[in-house]
């Protein structure tokens, strides 16, 4: 509670490592780890900006994915790209940094966070570790995430909600999610993983869009800075992804959703639109 209203917080994020989400996947996924070892990376940065000291835990990357984001970032106003230049994390404008527990799977902190913070609710958004070749390992780490959601959520079931994943790579498997979990108190929506180029409203995703339609659940889009869309007239400069490209996911999103007439083809989905807000031109036009 802050200032008498009741705060949901619908932009969130939590990423349970491999090490957290190793005992939810099953048995068959666990056999297989030593394969996935190649795909480990060190989570040596949060999710904040901040800096983590050894031990570092872990996350999977199974693929690099197109569009800004792959490639090496160019300063505004210089020729060309600095000579080992890499990406860098926006600096933070908070006062506090969230722990290092609560982006994982500290549940008890990040309660006691949002204690602090005067937030009631929270949305998380999660990362599912998928991209693998192998549609069954994809299918295998979203029904992992879904279940690490199930219990840490089930702990706090009037404070943690979040989303369901669903992959366009393997619609069956994403119409099975959201047929086992759309009824779970936690799930709010469901967030849709698009390959590259791919668009949200392609002939073969309406099964996606009928289970989420009968289970009352809201669709939602996150953008994110991996594969703007538009990444191809970003010259690859991160702020203009962040303060242009933000808004037009959301955007398009919106405009191939309601165009192709989803909405009134599934008249119980809701729209929601996170991470960018409405869009800069205020703020340019102040500036």
């Amino acid at each position: 509670m802050r200032n008498g209203f009741k705060v949901f917080d619908a932009d969130t994020h939590i990423q349970p490592s491999v090490e957290t989400l190793t005992p939810y996947m099953d048995a068959a996924t666990q056999a297989r780890q030593p394969e996935l070892e190649r795909f480990l990376h060190e989570v040596k940065i949060g999710r904040a900006g901040q800096v983590f000291d050894p031990p570092f835990t872990h996350w999977y990357r199974f693929e690099s994915r197109g569009g800004w984001g792959s490639g090496k970032p160019r300063h505004l106003g210089e020729a060309g790209l600095r000579e080992k230049e890499e990406r860098h994390f926006l600096n933070f404008q908070g006062r506090i940094y969230p722990s290092r527990s609560s982006e994982d799977g500290g549940i008890e902190t990040r309660i006691a966070e949002m204690d602090q913070e005067g937030v009631d609710v929270e949305l998380m958004v999660h990362g599912a570790f998928t991209g693998h070749e192998d549609l069954s390992v994809d299918a295998a780490m979203i029904g992992a995430v879904h279940r690490f959601l199930d219990d840490v959520c089930s702990r706090y079931p009037d404070r943690l909600t979040s989303l369901i994943t669903a992959s366009a790579r393997d619609v069956e498997n994403a119409v099975s999610e959201i047929k086992t979990w759309g009824g779970s108190r936690w799930a709010r929506g469901v967030m849709l993983e698009l390959p590259l180029d791919y668009p949200i409203d392609h002939p073969d995703l309406h099964p996606v869009w009928a289970a989420a339609d009968d289970a009352g659940l809201a669709v939602v889009h996150h953008s994110n800075s991996a594969g703007y869309p538009g990444y191809r007239d970003l010259w690859d400069n991160p702020f203009i992804g962040r303060t242009a490209s933000h808004p037009w996911g959301a955007m398009r999103m919106t405009a191939a959703f309601l165009g192709a007439g989803l909405l009134d083809k599934y008249p119980n989905i809701n729209l929601a639109i996170l991470e960018s807000g409405f869009g800069w031109l205020p703020f340019w036009m102040k500036r």
